[in-house]
């Protein structure tokens, strides 16, 4: 285990001179949001009329409950590889039933590096609407480089409880949960322990020091446990009328000159109902998320920045052509927190690269722009002594 405090000696890359950003860059997500308004209505009441209520409640239901969406899909159209198939091509792995501070029931996935005297340990947190099958790419890379890797379902994800997810926040509790287990399960193999997390599962560190700030021996025990992070594409602020298929279905133009000429005049109508949706939702989180403030109000570096974890080696990582996530919002996020190490990548949010056999289709799997991924996790990692 590296002493506390030591860092690195140095980022494998830096940003782009051309991607900083400046003194002169503004966001209007960030400080008072008094730009977070529909365009034309500044300074209106958000209040959703009572005619969207119906569609309201029903998106919000498949926003916070992704397992039980996935659930009704099958195989064929899902885009995450199925857990009897993963059982299939997976190296041994023993399963590992947990309980988070909040009694929800999580299951995770240990594989022990092949190396029977391994001492350090890799933690893989998964994104929203994902499970733990889309990191397994990334830990057969971890496995090979001599670490013992444990990946977990999320709540309301994958096999794991949670009657339904808060999208990062309540997520803190999942992540605190894993690093205990592992410590308590696995004592002489995570003398070292790292957490590379993916998108929520970042968000839900950052936001620790306000979703954990009621027990503060839980935010200790996080930072005498963990030794250093990887944050994957988190989210800066999470405003679901940024969500992509409001965003999509605002801009989309068919192909097909016949679909757009019967498209031209349903598009506005469309958007400005899933807008309008997404206001309710917006509206309606704190309550039904149990967050101290709504969910579009909420901001993970700021947050973060408080953590005595900010002190630990962090590496960031965002793909510049992320559509979920995006490459602005990294910035955001690498500019508040003053991290020295950012990795842009080539990429999207995820990617595809789970197989069963050859001609398979792709899984999701979060290990994209794999060549510049793992050259930057190796470096980082190689440089912090065990």
């Amino acid at each position: 285990m590296h002493p506390s405090g030591a860092l690195y000696k140095s980022c494998f890359t830096r940003p782009d001179p051309r991607d900083l950003i400046g003194p002169e860059f503004s966001n209007p997500y960030f400080g008072s949001r008094e730009a977070d308004q529909f365009e034309g209505i500044e300074g209106k009441s958000e209040k959703v009329h009572g005619f969207y209520t119906p569609i309201v409640k029903l998106m919000t239901y498949l926003y916070l409950h992704p397992q039980k969406v996935q659930k009704l899909l099958p195989d064929f159209l899902s885009p995450y590889m199925p857990f009897e198939t993963f059982k299939k091509i997976a190296k041994p792995f023993q399963e590992v039933s947990f309980k988070t501070k909040d009694n929800v029931n999580l299951t995770g996935y240990w594989f022990p590096s092949d190396n029977p005297k391994a001492s350090k340990t890799m933690i893989l947190g998964h994104g929203y609407y994902a499970n733990a099958t889309t990191m397994y790419p990334l830990a057969e890379e971890l496995l090979k480089e001599g670490w013992n890797v444990f990946m977990f379902d999320f709540r309301a994800h994958g096999r794991s409880e949670g009657e339904q997810t808060s999208i990062g926040f309540h997520e803190g509790s999942d992540v605190l949960a894993a690093v205990q287990t592992v410590k308590q399960t696995f004592p002489n193999a995570s003398n070292t322990l790292y957490y590379l997390s993916h998108s929520m599962a970042a968000a839900a560190l950052m936001l620790t020091p306000e979703s954990l700030k009621d027990d503060p021996d839980a935010l200790k025990l996080l930072n005498n446990s963990l030794d250093g992070l990887v944050l994957d594409s988190s989210y800066s602020h999470l405003n679901v009328r940024e969500n992509p298929f409001v965003t999509q279905l605002s801009s989309y133009q068919p192909q097909n000159t016949i679909l757009s000429w019967f498209w031209r005049p349903v598009q506005p109508i469309v958007s400005h109902l899933v807008e309008k949706v997404a206001a309710g939702f917006n509206e309606s989180s704190k309550e039904a998320l149990d967050l101290p403030l709504r969910l579009d109000k909420i901001e993970t570096a700021p947050i973060f920045r408080s953590s005595p974890l900010m002190k630990k080696p962090i590496l960031m990582l965002h793909g510049r052509k992320d559509r979920r996530t995006s490459y602005t919002q990294g910035q955001d996020i690498h500019r508040i927190l003053k991290t020295p190490c950012f990795v842009s990548l080539d990429s999207d949010h995820i990617g595809k690269g789970l197989k069963k056999k050859k001609g398979d289709k792709g899984y999701k799997s979060v290990l994209r722009d794999e060549e510049q991924y793992l050259k930057a996790l190796k470096h980082f990692l190689g440089q912090i002594k065990d």
